[in-house]
């Protein structure tokens, strides 16, 4: 994914399912200097982390 994608992604009044090495994740923030976005596992919702957005896939 890129970061605009990304940035559509957290925009959007739609919930469109995003996976993380095929576990759903909810993105909370994108840095788009660095390329990352937080996001937390949907069943884990207090375990942020930070990930780059090539690795996050629309599902």
């Amino acid at each position: 994914m890129n970061v605009d994608r990304a940035k559509q992604i957290i925009s959007s009044p739609s919930e469109i399912e995003v996976l993380y090495f095929g576990k759903p994740v909810w993105i909370e923030s994108i840095n788009s200097a660095n390329q990352t976005a937080w996001v937390h596992p949907n069943d884990e919702p207090s375990h942020d982390m930070e990930v780059p957005v090539s690795d996050l896939q629309e599902h």
